[in-house]
């Protein structure tokens, strides 16, 4: 070993910890984030049917 380093004896009451990621649904959404989302969801929607009428078109 690197002669820097001290052996030193290991504290005897150590602690685990466990960190995971929470993967649930979110519990609140604000009014700016429902606005958000019903805005894009409009938009995605709009966009579909107009998808969908360009290609009844083509038949």
């Amino acid at each position: 070993m690197h002669t820097a380093i001290e052996h030193q004896s290991m504290v005897a009451h150590l602690e685990v910890i466990r960190i995971r990621t929470n993967l649930r649904a979110a519990c609140q959404v604000n009014e700016f984030q429902m606005q958000f989302l019903l805005v894009h969801l409009s938009i995605l929607l709009s966009v579909a049917q107009f998808s969908e009428q360009s290609l009844s078109r083509l038949v």
